[in-house]
């Protein structure tokens, strides 16, 4: 196995990996803003 395919393979799984957080951070951001716009709306409600 010649090494420049090695090191491509292995950008490639580091490209899914980050994406990967990339994604689970993008969730986090969606959930808090969520709670933040409900704790929001609650105020103004009240």
């Amino acid at each position: 196995m010649p090494i420049c395919l090695f090191w491509q393979r292995r950008k490639k799984r580091q490209k899914k990996v980050y994406k990967q957080k990339q994604g689970q951070k993008d969730q986090k951001l969606k959930m808090v803003t969520a709670l933040y716009l409900n704790i929001k709306l609650k105020e103004v409600y009240i």
